[in-house]
């Protein structure tokens, strides 16, 4: 019995080796196969990214916007600036753009894009405009209903929430984002004067997640429309705005720990 105990043992051992050569072929093949999959398959555009951010460069086509006594268009800057932008987030953020080239939509359009792509941030580039030559400085707007006066009816009550008032929800996270987005932009070389304000604005409207309109300068002011013509400065602006959103998110990690 011990002889032939010993000779199944034995006989076990010289099966079991005689099997390694070909599992160890199968599982590299099964692994071959998965790596050359997994590069013949773009990557996904939510791999390694923090979030959504909607760019939505102002104006376009024949609605030019504001324009410079140089001839500088605001559709053309903003579309500048939006694609610079867009280059600074990509590595981290995926972004969506309202428009990539020159062509006009409407304003419920803009929001209605950054909500089908459940955008977390909406921010609408536009530069400013005056009748004064020597305005300058940038503003950053976030949204603020007008005032209803005693003749304006009331809302229906009704639990379902309305496209214009989509916004006021995130309006204290609105707020920090201006405020996040103007700590960066007052860093710039030229230490431009940024002011935050609450206003009106309808393509902040039905924006169902934080959103701000950054106006990047006066195109009317000579130097300005001179700096907003520069690619260095584009790309400067663009730099720091990827900053502000940089620090919103920052400071919106701290709050929800």
């Amino acid at each position: 019995m011990g002889v032939k105990r010993k000779h199944v043992t034995a006989e076990r051992c010289k099966i079991s080796t005689g099997l390694v050569p070909i599992i160890l072929y199968i599982a590299m093949a099964i692994v071959t196969a998965s790596a050359a999959k997994a590069q013949d398959q773009p990557p996904s555009p939510f791999a390694g990214t923090h979030g959504t951010v909607a760019i939505d460069p102002g104006h376009g086509g024949k609605d030019v916007g504001s324009r410079g006594n140089a001839g500088t268009t605001e559709k053309e800057i903003c579309l500048a600036i939006a694609r610079e932008l867009t280059h600074r987030l990509e590595p981290t953020y995926r972004v969506v753009l309202t428009r990539s080239d020159d062509y006009d939509i409407p304003l419920v359009e803009r929001t209605a894009i950054a909500n089908h792509h459940r955008a977390d941030l909406f921010i609408s580039i536009h530069t400013g405009a005056s009748y004064l030559r020597n305005t300058e400085g940038m503003g950053i707007y976030h949204y603020q209903p007008a005032a209803r006066t005693a003749a304006a009816p009331s809302p229906p009550n009704t639990t379902l929430p309305l496209w214009h008032q989509a916004q006021m929800a995130h309006s204290n996270a609105s707020q920090t984002l201006a405020a996040s987005l103007r700590q960066s932009l007052v860093q710039l070389a030229d230490r431009p004067t940024v002011r935050t304000i609450a206003a009106p604005l309808s393509v902040l409207q039905g924006a169902d997640m934080p959103a701000v309109i950054i106006e990047v300068g006066y195109l009317t002011h000579p130097s300005t429309e001179e700096a907003l013509r520069s690619a260095e400065y584009q790309a400067a602006l663009a730099k720091a705005i990827a900053k502000g959103v940089e620090r919103y998110y920052a400071t919106s990690l701290r709050h929800e720990r």
